[in-house]
């Protein structure tokens, strides 16, 4: 049985690149808002994404490149290249930013999957191509990715931290929390591997793939049924 790895980029690899990002702003940090029915994570980025101002790609670039890792993160696909774990990153972000800042690492060829950004000049255009618009929560929807990322044979791990984790681990038969998400598992009685850096997912993958059989978790097998069912 293959394996297919989902690691959230912030609050995992990049832990403090959302709030980071506004450092750029000449102004104060941007509203706070909490997604709901009427306010979806896509529409709240947009707004502030509007009132961020005029951004110049060198400057862009030149953020990006200062922002630190995780950097046990490079290792993580190492193994994962050996071992023939597919790993994508999932991000509530952009692409953009994931990118050049692993680039900047000297991380390439890696599967990046969120939201995309684009530069009009010296004005920042969001643009969210894998929202759920039946979820305001999330801007991009990791638990379709992650679902339309795996074939049913394939076992899914997920690793995150956050409260925007909640979801894909869920759909995951191996998560990897720590944090709220950590919490949340706890509150829920989903079994999972605590970690502290990524580090310690790659000794515990390198222990699972040596294993004949991959089993897949239960309650997430069904949920994923039941989603490719309601579409």
């Amino acid at each position: 049985m293959s394996l297919n790895l989902f690691v959230r980029f912030e609050g995992v690899i990049a832990p403090n690149i959302s709030q980071a990002f506004f450092s750029l702003r000449d102004n104060s940090i941007p509203d706070t808002l909490i997604p709901t029915e009427h306010h979806t994570a896509s529409a709240i980025m947009k707004h502030q994404y509007g009132r961020f101002g005029p951004v110049s790609t060198s400057a862009l670039t030149h953020f990006l490149d200062e922002q630190q890792i995780d950097v046990s993160f490079a290792r993580l696909v190492e193994a994962c290249r050996e071992t023939g774990v597919s790993v994508t990153v999932v991000t509530n972000e952009f692409t953009y930013s994931a990118e050049r800042i692993l680039k900047a690492k000297r991380i390439r060829g890696v599967n990046i999957v969120g939201n995309h950004l684009m530069l009009n000049g010296d004005i920042v255009i969001p643009e969210f191509p894998h929202q759920n618009t039946d979820c305001p929560r999330c801007s991009c929807c990791a638990r379709n990715i992650m679902l339309n990322g795996s074939s049913d044979q394939a076992a899914i791990a997920f690793v995150g931290a956050g409260s925007i984790d909640y979801c894909p681990a869920s759909y995951a038969d191996i998560v990897f929390a720590r944090g709220e998400l950590q919490t949340w598992c706890q509150q829920k009685n989903i079994s999972y591997r605590e970690f502290l850096t990524l580090d310690d997912v790659t000794v515990d993958l390198k222990r699972i793939t040596q294993k004949r059989r991959i089993p897949k978790r239960r309650e997430a097998d069904h949920l994923r049924r039941a989603a490719f069912s309601a579409e």
